[in-house]
């Protein structure tokens, strides 16, 4: 029994980890995106905030950060939004010129029409919630009534597009303020339906307007870098303040905004100012610094200032970055500024350690995250996540709320790659590499401080990867500089560097207890790396693009990479067993070569052709074909090989031919072989060789090449026989004529041609002796001297006297020989010129004459 049930404990021991293994997940999302740019507008509570994401409105609750609601748009982005000031009813304009009214309970859509020709750029409301004003591209200005929904006002006089618009605060005041990119503010009297006034002080597009508390004064912000405060008793220009930056949005600071006591320190408003038309405005600026400032209007001082931005530059300068809007919390609590990078801002109102007014941070919307680039868990109980995106900030999350807790700044460029490691001491740290192009640098963090450690300089473009090392004190970076490097934690020098890749280096990763490094690149390389020789061990080449995914397994090691190509490889460690192949392949070549000696000593050519395929010895099976072609009657063993070579040797034996074929020592080799292939095989079986047009098309041009090579060493050949005439190298040849006073001389084409005279001389005798008279005698020598072709031989001059009786046929010969040399000198000429046309010029004849003998 106790055998026993020591059995069955250890098999409830074995089968224990089994019933741990992870079977399923199930997803949550832990946050979603809510906005991607454009106007933002608070609820008048300030329990939740309405947002542009795309083509709808993302109803967003400021406690939990979650998404209360989604308002379907029309496909198009919404460009204007608006709330009712009991905020019942939201008005949201999108780029089809469509204007919405939902109703917040309920988040349905009550109303919709076509307000402009033009997309509406901005949207107001009154106190009273009755008019809608709507600005739009199309250089109007409408005024809606919200319950029946006709337009009561159409406003034309702005020679641009209408960039803002609001009504007067005071509901006895009926008047419009609308600005456009024409720099000009224009004041519309809603009673008399007409501008009253045009403001012409802002030399850019006017951005923001906003009306004092007492409505005695309009302030309007341009991107002309200033504000203008007028005086709406007389439309008059009060103060222009220099802001010295781009200013997006202007809101005015209430008196009974909290902690407004610090802005002026121990100053207090006179009554004078408190109770006349000169009391100074307080307003707040947010711009393209990403700065906010307190102003006052009375000569222009700034109140406030932030010491340092919370809004990161974009690294491309076509980017607008900065503060996009601002707006005023309820009950006075503090302000909430929009970001370029969509992120939400909440500020409060605190007094510093100075006594002096100081805005702080105390919530932190993110609206889109863009690409999430790298994850990291923080912390023991790994409570929080770091996230990092292509951004210049990493972001750290409560993993139970999901609400971004801190924003790490440092970096000027997108944060690429993220880790984090547990010091010797319980120190938690954080490393963060970026695309730099500035200090290209990658920091360490001292957690839960989250203060910057150290500061890693050196690489000369962004940091893709880094990581540290899993036994020593060490961290290594992947950069766009195709280098790799590895950093001391103690100092933060650069202990060893790795140049190989042909591209950027995104990802590495330690190897073998830390002693080797695998990295992979943007050049589609995976690449394993020595540390102690600073070797590239092998590179291998698997991906078509660029690999952005490199994970090494903990305990097996086993690769998985990831690319541009959507393929995912995994990598196993094949070293031992590739060595115990390659001492095989070694043996087995060796036995082979042996084997192939000894076939050729034998002259068994067939097992040599196919051994040297099998050892792939392209010169070792030249020299066979060389061989078999010198001796005769081994063409039907060659063919029967051929005939029996399968598709793959066939396509090897195609490449090998190119090969020979270009190369004027082979040429005449590889053009014998491929004659025997298309002999021994049809061409239905050539054409199914895999590759086998490409290999044509490079076998055929040098094909051409030598064969038009040929063509030239033969028409060089006619060059020989006209030189050799023409020079007259050999003596002449003195034949005495009986009938001819003068002895005649024979060329070197007669003297070449000795049987020819011979015959040609009988015939002259039988000539000699036929009747000469009449036509038929000189018809007859005509054709003789002509079809013989040895003109030449007849003798050019009759010496005086001789018989009468051949005095016809000495005129006979004479008018005969006349005209034939006549035309053999016309036909010298024609040759001598197309000679000369062809060698270009006659001075070169005895030098193309010798090299055409050397070549024969």
């Amino acid at each position: 029994c106790c055998c026993c049930c020591c059995s069955c404990s250890a098999f409830d021991l074995a089968m224990a980890p089994i019933d741990s293994y992870k079977k399923n997940y199930r997803c949550t999302p832990a946050f979603q995106q809510f906005y991607t740019g454009g106007p933002v507008r608070l609820s008048p509570d300030a329990s939740a905030v309405f947002c542009p994401c795309g083509d709808q409105v993302k109803v967003v609750d400021l406690a939990s950060g979650s998404v209360r609601a989604s308002l379907d748009g029309d496909t198009e982005p919404i460009t204007a939004l608006v709330l009712t000031p009991d905020g019942s009813s939201l008005f949201a304009a999108s780029r089809s010129r469509q204007i919405k009214l939902w109703d917040i309970a309920s988040y349905t859509c009550r109303r919709a029409w076509k307000a402009h020709e033009g997309p509406v750029a901005d949207m107001s409301i009154d106190v009273s919630g009755g008019l809608l004003a709507t600005a739009s591209a199309d250089r109007s200005v409408l005024v809606w009534d919200v319950e029946q929904g006709y337009c009561t006002h159409a406003f034309r006089g702005h020679k641009g597009v209408v960039t803002t618009v609001i009504f007067h605060p005071d509901p006895h005041r009926l008047l419009l303020f609308s600005g456009g990119d024409d720099a000009t503010v224009r004041i519309w009297d809603l009673k008399l339906k007409r501008c009253v006034v045009v403001l012409e002080k802002h030399f850019s597009i006017i951005t923001s307007l906003a009306v004092s508390c007492n409505g005695r004064s309009l302030l309007s912000a341009g991107r002309d870098k200033v504000v203008n405060v007028w005086d709406l008793e007389d439309n008059s220009l009060l103060v222009t303040v220099p802001i010295f930056e781009a200013v997006e949005s202007v809101i005015i600071v209430p008196d009974d905004f909290q902690q407004v006591g610090l802005l002026h320190g121990k100053k207090t408003l006179t009554k004078k100012q408190k109770q006349g038309t000169s009391v100074p405005v307080r307003f707040l600026t947010v711009g393209e610094q990403g700065v906010i400032r307190i102003w006052l209007s009375e000569g222009g001082v700034c109140l406030y200032e932030q010491k340092s931005s919370n809004e990161v530059f974009a690294s491309n300068e076509e980017t607008k970055g900065g503060f996009t809007g601002a707006a005023l919390l309820p009950s006075c609590q503090g302000f909430m500024c929009v970001t370029a990078d969509q992120r939400l801002l909440f500020y409060e109102a605190v007094e510093n350690n100075g006594g002096m007014l100081d805005l702080k941070i105390n919530k932190r919307l993110i609206g889109h995250n863009e690409e999430v680039i790298d994850l990291k868990f923080l912390g023991e109980d790994e409570n929080y996540l770091a996230v990092a995106t292509n951004l210049e900030q990493v972001r750290i999350y409560d993993m139970a709320t999901m609400v971004c807790m801190q924003e790490l700044f440092g970096h000027t460029d997108i944060v690429l790659c993220l880790d984090t490691s547990l010091l010797p001491l319980g120190i938690t740290v954080l490393a963060s590499g970026s695309k730099d192009h500035m200090d290209r640098t990658a920091r360490v963090w001292r957690l839960p401080e989250l203060v910057p450690l150290l500061a890693l300089r050196g690489h000369k473009r962004g940091i893709w990867c880094v990581e540290f090392s899993p036994v020593d004190q060490c961290v290594l970076t992947a950069s766009g500089d195709k280098t790799i490097r590895i950093w001391a934690l103690s100092d933060g020098s650069c202990l060893k560097m790795f140049e190989g890749h042909t591209a950027s280096v995104l990802r590495a990763s330690f190897l073998t207890r830390g002693t080797q490094v695998i990295s992979s690149g943007a050049d589609g390389l995976v690449k394993l790396w020595t540390i102690k020789t600073n070797e590239c061990v092998n590179t291998f080449d698997y991906h078509n693009d660029k690999i952005w995914a490199l994970t090494v397994g903990k305990q097996s090691e086993m690769l998985a990479t990831g690319g541009s190509d959507s393929v995912v490889n995994l990598w196993t460690d094949c070293t031992l067993a590739d060595e115990e192949e390659a001492l095989r392949k070694e043996v087995e070549e060796t036995l082979k070569d042996q084997d192939l000696v000894n076939t050729l000593a034998e002259a068994d050519y067939g097992k040599a052709i196919r051994l040297c395929f099998e050892l792939k010895r392209p010169f070792k099976l030249l020299n066979v074909f060389i061989e078999m072609l010198k001796k005769a009657g081994l063409e039907p063993q060659l063919l029967s090989v051929l005939k029996g070579l399968e598709k793959d040797n066939l396509r090897v034996l195609l490449e090998y031919i190119r090969e020979w074929n270009s190369k004027p020592k082979f040429c005449h080799i590889a053009q014998q072989v491929l004659f025997q292939l298309f002999c021994a095989l049809p061409p239905k079986e050539i054409i199914e060789v895999p590759g086998v047009r490409e290999l044509l098309e490079g076998i055929i041009p040098y094909t051409q090449r030598h064969l038009s090579r040929v063509d030239r060493l033969v028409r060089s050949t006619f060059l020989l026989d006209y030189t050799l005439s023409a020079m007259s190298v050999l003596n002449p040849l003195v034949i005495e004529q009986p009938y001819l006073k003068q002895p005649h001389r024979l060329d070197s084409e007669s003297q070449l041609n000795g049987n020819a005279n011979d015959m040609h001389y009988q015939n002259l005798e039988s000539f000699k002796q036929q009747d000469c008279n009449g036509d038929n005698c000189k018809n007859l020598a005509k054709e003789l001297f002509l079809e013989e072709g040895n003109e030449k031989a007849l003798p050019r001059k009759r010496q005086n006297g001789g018989d009468s009786e051949h005095c016809g046929l000495e005129n006979i010969y004479t008018q005969v020989h006349r005209k034939d040399k006549t035309a053999s000198m016309k036909r010298s000429r024609k040759r001598s010129m197309e000679n000369q046309k062809a060698i270009g010029d006659e001075q070169l004849g005895s030098e193309l004459l010798g090299s055409v003998v050397q070549d024969n």
